[in-house]
């Protein structure tokens, strides 16, 4: 598990630690084992503990399994046993004894509180475990989606990358170049990390920038003198961060995809800073192509990209798009 995964699980071991001691900070006087004689004591606490239960029941097993499949009637089958558990249990098992006689209307009270409580506390679960509900099935969907289109990426691995590539190894093995068996093992490895990472969640960040500074390389055996590439790599990240796979090659793609031409003169610049968890990726190229950043013809696209980004990385990411008609600058900061 993650640390996030850690930190989730703890909040709700928290919280419903809390939630269950609310009758004991509520109750009158001082706190002591005596307040356990009070069945008013005993009921609450039996009505917590019940909706507490219901919480989880229905956040984690009543919405997927019969909700979500459209199983209505079971489902309010089941909210209906629910609510008769919650409100009428516990009032069966209170017992009165009073020290003294109460007034008839006290006893109406009692009563009235005893059902009208429990059913309040039952509808803010019910609200609130569905709400988490709906909110888990929507980031999951999201998920899934994202994960089928990475399936296709592993299916097609940027057709136009690899065509290219296979092309200057080619050439490089026709002259003999002692680069060729370098840029074989390069595209072996970038293959091998698509097919084997693609669908996972996580990975190391060291594996991602691995991959990012092979294509970079491949890219300059492929284009020779051609282009003018810089690579600047300033990377001390904390131990054991992870980033989502092949989440930066797009934008380094799109800087060589439309900042190569053998008309003009190329300038590709790629920077990648990492501090601790925050990331920084540069890409700057002179503009010899239109470029369309929403396209999305070969490998993830930018676009999915960015969706992927606001997916996976709500609220701790910032992308900055530059382009004055001459240059084009893609400036992404990740908060790991």
């Amino acid at each position: 598990m993650n640390s996030s995964g850690i930190r989730i699980g703890l909040l709700y071991v928290v919280g419903s630690i809390s939630f269950l001691l609310l009758p004991l900070l509520f109750a009158p006087g001082t706190p002591s084992w005596d307040m356990f004689r009070s069945s008013h004591l005993r009921r609450d606490l039996v009505v917590y503990g019940l909706v507490l239960g219901f919480y989880y029941l229905n956040q984690h097993v009543l919405m997927p399994k019969l909700f979500f499949p459209k199983r209505h009637v079971w489902y309010g089958v089941a909210v209906a046993l629910a609510i008769g558990l919650i409100v009428v249990l516990p009032t069966i098992l209170l017992r009165h004894h009073p020290h003294y006689p109460r007034p008839h209307h006290y006893h109406n009270e009692i009563h009235l509180y005893s059902f009208s409580h429990p059913f309040f506390l039952f509808l803010v679960s019910l609200f609130f475990s569905m709400l988490i509900a709906f909110q888990t099935r929507y980031k999951q969907s999201e998920r899934d989606r994202l994960k089928a289109e990475l399936s296709y990426l592993k299916a097609q691995i940027n057709p136009h990358f690899l065509f290219n590539s296979l092309n200057s190894i080619y050439a490089l093995a026709l002259s003999k170049s002692d680069l060729a068996s370098e840029a074989v093992l390069k595209l072996s490895g970038m293959m091998r990390y698509v097919l084997a990472k693609a669908n996972q969640e996580l990975v190391m960040l060291e594996e991602e920038i691995n991959y990012l500074s092979d294509f970079i390389a491949l890219q300059r055996i492929r284009l020779g003198n051609t282009a003018k590439v810089e690579y600047r790599l300033e990377v001390t990240p904390d131990k054991g961060t992870m980033i989502a796979p092949l989440l930066l090659i797009p934008f380094v793609e799109n800087a060589f995809k439309h900042g190569v031409d053998p008309e003009k003169e190329a300038e590709i610049l790629v920077v990648l800073r990492v501090e601790g968890r925050s990331l920084t990726l540069e890409t700057h190229n002179r503009k010899c192509s239109p470029i369309h950043f929403l396209e999305d013809e070969g490998g993830i696209g930018l676009s999915n990209t960015r969706e992927r980004l606001k997916v996976l990385y709500p609220g701790r990411h910032h992308l900055k798009i530059v382009d004055d008609g001459v240059r084009f600058s893609i400036v992404l900061e990740i908060q790991l």
